[in-house]
């Protein structure tokens, strides 16, 4: 489990350093995306059903994927003609951040929570 924190961790803040460049962030949103949704596969195969607040951290993430997928699907599929240029660069580069921002506290406090659990009892 911290191996997924660990390289979670750094494609986030490759992500973030690569947002500095106007090519670079959404390259490093696109890989930070596919990082983060196996991710999230993982967590819902094996915590879902462990935790209450895994199932409800994991249901809003999933939420807010396909949320964030309808609106980058209709900011293309009108082809920015709806609005301006400026704005759907922002939406287009923003939402998948939050959601990955999200995701990345929560699998902060998941792992967190799954090592606690897990954590062998020391007999005095």
């Amino acid at each position: 489990m911290k191996t997924i924190l660990k390289i979670n961790k750094g494609v986030f803040y490759a992500t973030l350093a690569l947002m500095l460049t106007f090519y670079g962030g959404p390259v490093g949103l696109i890989v930070l995306g596919f990082v983060q949704i196996v991710s999230a596969f993982f967590l819902t195969a094996h915590l879902y059903t462990q935790s209450n607040k895994a199932k409800k951290y994991l249901t809003i993430y999933w939420i807010l994927v396909i949320i964030e997928t309808l609106i980058l699907f209709l900011t293309f599929k009108y082809r920015f003609a709806v609005i301006d240029f400026e704005t759907s660069c922002v939406i287009v580069l923003v939402t998948p951040l939050i959601v990955a921002t999200y995701f990345f506290i929560i699998l902060t406090k998941l792992i967190k929570e799954y090592e606690n659990i897990n954590k062998p009892y020391a007999s005095l």
